[in-house]
């Protein structure tokens, strides 16, 4: 069987854990499969995004340099947040028999002004993914109506992708 390759997006919502109980009850004990976990980090503040700038280049370097640092400093703080989410979701694969060598990690960082879709669809290419795994709360009909349910959105775009949803 040739290696099949899941991309998990998990978060702290109970719709992850079911989705990744789904696929260690799916895959568990099975060779020939690679689960990505990947947890989806918020959006930065809007205080890090940009700051006001500066008249003399050295400022302006300096302020550039700072930013960055605040950045990653708040990056840092955001994986170290979700690591439990990442440790529980680990260890339910581990115990349905996959191996430690067949799970890995990854953090998606949303774009400003790219849909949080587009980031899912381009972390499962980089990761090289073709079944992305997503739970879902099953939003209101006047949500999925207006589109504004990110599964939904994934699931239009995710041409080329097999999408799982657990509801």
């Amino acid at each position: 069987m040739p290696n099949t390759s899941l991309l998990v997006m998990i978060d702290e919502s109970s719709a992850s854990e079911r989705a990744v109980s789904y696929v260690a009850q799916i895959i568990g004990g099975r060779q020939g499969f690679r689960v990505c976990l990947a947890h989806a980090l918020p959006e930065l503040p809007a205080s890090l995004i940009e700051h006001g700038g500066a008249e003399n280049p050295a400022a302006e370097k300096k302020l550039d340099s700072e930013l960055r640092a605040e950045q990653k400093d708040w990056v840092a703080a955001a994986k170290k947040k979700a690591e439990p989410i990442l440790s529980g979701a680990r260890a339910v694969l581990r115990n349905a028999g996959l191996t430690a060598s067949s799970i890995e990690e990854r953090f998606s960082f949303p774009a400003e002004g790219r849909a949080r879709g587009d980031d899912i669809l381009e972390l499962a290419k980089e990761s090289k993914c073709d079944t992305v795994v997503v739970g879902s709360e099953s939003p209101s009909l006047p949500k999925r109506l207006l589109g504004d349910d990110p599964v939904d959105e994934l699931i239009r775009r995710g041409k080329g992708f097999t999408i799982w949803v657990v509801e």
